[in-house]
């Protein structure tokens, strides 16, 4: 029972991120928000900010799939609730979709497609999400600082998140609620 009490205090949290225009509901809005940030820290134009802008949409259908299907406005408490029970039915497949929605937002971070999320890249990201630039660098250097001048391999990236969100070591979910509120 306090293993998904701890997932459902995460879940909020989460929610809080992804909720960018703060209104206490997930919608389109808040993906449009999210793909406007990127395409102009991006500074893309024409055809590369129509894909972009398609690829984030994409994404929060991803989200939405996390058994939200056909809902329109999600509220903190569907979120977290719909969660719960996607995650009690089947862990493993819960995590595995967690996954899918990471890869597919780092695939769409990682600019120049070599397999790699630069600080930058990972600045403009989170920047998306309403980080600032100070939180996202310490975050990323806590995320695992770069042994590769590229910067930190995706998958490293993708499993980190997938962590945060449905993992159970308390440290790594505190350090990081730190570092993105400032408290560090």
């Amino acid at each position: 029972m306090a293993a998904i009490i701890f997932r459902q205090k995460k879940w909020r949290y989460w929610f809080k991120i992804l909720d960018v225009n703060s209104d206490l509901l997930l919608t389109v809005d808040d993906w449009n928000k999210v793909a406007d940030e990127f395409i102009e820290g991006h500074q893309l134009q024409g055809s590369a900010a129509v894909k972009a802008r398609s690829a984030m949409l994409d994404w929060g259908t991803l989200v939405f799939g996390l058994g939200l299907d056909g809902v329109e406005e999600v509220t903190e408490e569907l979120f977290v609730r719909t969660l719960a029970k996607f995650y009690q039915q089947n862990p493993k497949y819960a995590e595995e979709v967690v996954g899918e929605i990471y890869q597919k937002l780092i695939d769409i971070s990682d600019q120049d497609k070599d397999g790699y999320i630069t600080e930058q890249e990972f600045v403009i990201m989170n920047k998306a999400f309403g980080f600032d630039e100070a939180s996202s660098k310490k975050l990323y250097q806590y995320i695992g600082p770069p042994e590769d001048a590229r910067g930190i391999e995706k998958e490293t990236m993708v499993d980190f998140w997938v962590e945060f969100v449905t993992g159970q070591d308390q440290n790594i979910f505190h350090r990081i609620v730190c570092l993105v509120d400032g408290l560090d």
